[in-house]
């Protein structure tokens, strides 16, 4: 909803707010906001980075998403660039919706790519590239036809890059009587009035334009109405009476209408029961898919009931896909702790799988691998043993892996699924990355020197990011012990912010075990280590690349408070007396820095021992002083008097030497300000 209100207006001040939500947005915002810009067309050269990086991570969702936004820069060569490699990849959770994108352009190497997948192995792939060349092109006459479609190249793919592009508008024009080239043109058409007419008016008077389009004669305006459904049910809410009416359109004559209805009944839970009905009798494979794939988020066990009707033999592959796709989806803790139920969708999916080991099948059979992975059930681990052999295709192999690790008893096979972390191909050593989800307790040392290896040296992206994504997740994990996790933050020195989330989480988990320990001698060694480890967090905050100052003072305040109670080193004391000086000053917090080197000096500035002590708070002022008198900051003068105040309000002051000092530097701070503040001669 918030993704649609902020977009629609295309408003030049959202353009900042909308590259940090692509940038640093939770993944449903990311998707939120792709999805939101795909809508409504706004292609701004600041989103293609940001789009880009999402569409090469490893998460389906919001690379699909990405996808979809990026279709709208078609004149853009380096997005086309990366959508022909992404379409041409091994990647099948992203190629259609890549694939979609493509048909936006015209331009010869889209129209390319697109002849060269009309002979992928893939069913659904083939499908796809068909309706993108007819989207591009405009002609439906050529249908899914690959030899006719060479034809169609031979005739055009000499020309030059204008020429093919002038062809592929003038085709496009000439084909407008036709049932697609008719579709485009009023779309277009729906871009430039019917959709401005809705989204410019009164809300008030929104349900009846939009009611107004459901009941259109024309399908295609029918067809537009449920798609402004959707975008108005995620942005504000439907306008009253417009879901009843788009349910209708479940049992419209024209498939596209029904398939439009579809997805736009994938905004409203409450109507699941309508979206299973039309399932049950849906002749049109399109809108079978549309169904289930509105159905799935939805964990609906009659919508799982159908699916499971839809996955076996006898219908097409792009169906049994979906199906497969949308049990995996769809599945939830209802459904596998009913025996009756569970133990239906392990015989039907065990049954559809029969027959699926011929190249034509492959599609459905690693779908069907992936809903069976989903499962969680150990009567599978054969199965999924048999199917890791090297004479299976390669993603039923990674399925299969995925699978055994999602066994509730999935510990004896953790070396047998460690073992694929150095696969030759990337897709098994993502698949073993996520299938040690649910690794050991206590998680191996090696486990971890192994994900830090991929994390940092693996050639693939999608492999480097899951490995650190999974060591994210064990480092939450209590069958990841103190000691794992000091080895996982010693592997990330070259990654301050990562180590420091690490050690950040080692912290709390060290606390939990100073408050709860029965053992004096064992609280007071997970103190000491805690001690330790907020002096190691401290000096990661004051990194550059971090930069957090104030928290870094926090956390060297509270080892010095263990070591102060604990006859900590002399050393030990002098140095974080330092450390929290010099963070204070970098933070700017004149007045507690001199406050805590107030309690410094009074503390130790007698004791012949620690008299250091006070000596590098002294000199520690000295250094930020220095530094503001040299900065060329037009600030700095002023934060240098902030900073002398602060330091004269001192109570005791700084040991003798250092406020004659500190008073030199004040005259000639000063000085250097009053000459620089006279009006040139």
């Amino acid at each position: 909803m918030a993704a649609i209100r902020l977009v629609a207006g295309r408003d030049p001040s959202a353009r900042p707010v909308v590259v940090d939500l692509l940038t640093n947005g939770s993944t449903p915002t990311k998707v939120a906001i792709s999805r939101a810009l795909a809508s409504v067309g706004w292609a701004e050269e600041d989103f293609i980075d940001p789009l880009m990086s999402l569409l090469r991570g490893q998460d389906p969702v919001p690379a699909a998403a990405a996808a979809l936004a990026l279709g709208s820069y078609n004149n853009n060569p380096q997005v086309l660039q990366e959508l022909i490699v992404q379409a041409k990849s091994d990647r099948s959770d992203i190629r259609q919706p890549v694939i979609r994108a493509l048909g936006a352009f015209a331009e010869k190497p889209a129209a390319e790519t697109l002849l060269g997948l009309l002979h992928d192995e893939s069913d659904p792939i083939r499908e796809s590239a068909g309706n993108a060349l007819i989207e591009m092109t405009g002609r439906s006459d050529l249908d899914h036809d690959s030899a006719r479609w060479e034809q169609w190249w031979q005739q055009n793919g000499g020309l030059s890059d204008d020429q093919f592009r002038a062809a592929i508008i003038r085709g496009r024009g000439e084909a407008f009587e036709s049932l697609v080239a008719g579709h485009l043109a009023l779309q277009n058409a729906a871009d430039d009035f019917l959709r401005a007419d809705f989204w410019n008016s009164a809300p008030e008077k929104r349900a009846g334009i939009l009611l107004s389009y459901l009941q259109s004669s024309a399908p295609e305006i029918r067809a537009l109405g449920a798609e402004l459904v959707y975008s108005s049910a995620t942005a504000t809410g439907a306008p009253p009476g417009t879901i009843q009416q788009t349910r209708l359109l479940l049992g419209d004559p024209s498939p596209e209408v029904r398939a439009a209805a579809a997805t736009a009944l994938s905004a409203d839970v409450d109507s699941a029961g309508d979206l299973v009905a039309q399932l049950a009798r849906e002749p049109d494979d399109l809108v079978r898919v549309r169904l289930i794939t509105s159905l799935a988020p939805f964990h609906n066990v009659l919508a799982i009931r159908q699916m499971l009707k839809l996955v076996g033999a006898g219908f097409s592959n792009s169906v049994r896909i979906a199906a497969a796709d949308g049990i995996r989806d769809g599945i939830t803790d209802a459904i596998k702790i009913d025996p009756a139920m569970k133990h239906q969708a392990l015989q039907t999916l065990q049954n559809a799988l029969q027959g699926t080991d011929v190249p034509d099948q492959q599609g459905v059979r690693v779908a069907i691998v992936g809903a069976l992975a989903a499962m969680h059930d150990d009567s599978l681990s054969d199965l999924f043993r048999n199917l890791l052999s090297r004479d299976e295709p390669l993603l039923v192999r990674a399925n299969a892996l995925v699978g055994l690790g999602n066994l509730p008893n999935s510990a004896p096979f953790a070396a047998e699924i460690a073992r694929h972390l150095d696969d030759d191909a990337y897709q098994m050593r993502l698949a073993a990355i996520h299938a040690l989800r649910y690794p050991p307790s206590p998680i191996p040392i090696s486990y971890i020197h192994e994900l830090l290896t991929l994390m940092n040296e693996d050639g693939n992206d999608q492999v480097r990011a899951a490995a650190w994504d999974e060591l994210l997740y064990w480092a939450q994990s209590p069958d990841m012990d103190e000691t794992a996790m000091s080895t996982l933050a010693d592997g990330l020195k070259s990654q301050p912010a990562n180590e420091l989330l690490i050690r950040q989480k080692l912290c709390d988990r060290l606390a939990q075990d100073a408050q709860k320990g029965a053992d004096p001698a064992g609280i007071h060694s997970s103190a000491k280590e805690l001690a330790e480890e907020r002096q190691t967090v401290g000096d990661l905050q004051m990194n550059p690349a971090i930069n957090q100052p104030l928290q870094a003072a926090e956390a060297y305040r509270h080892a010095l408070d263990f070591w102060k109670s604990n006859q900590g080193d002399v050393d030990v004391i002098n140095r974080l007396s330092g450390d929290i000086t010099e963070a204070l000053l970098a933070a700017k917090r004149w007045d507690d820095a001199a406050a805590f080197a107030s309690g410094i000096v009074k503390r130790y500035g007698k004791d012949p021992n620690l008299m250091v002590t006070s000596q590098t708070v002294g000199r520690e002022f000295m250094a930020a002083v220095q530094n503001l008198e040299n900065s060329p900051d037009p600030g700095s003068y002023a934060d240098a008097i902030l900073l002398l105040n602060a330091v004269q309000k001192m109570d005791p002051p700084l040991p003798p030497d250092f406020p004659d000092q500190l008073a030199a530097q004040r005259s000639a701070i000063e000085a250097r300000h009053a000459a620089s503040s006279q009006p040139s001669p």
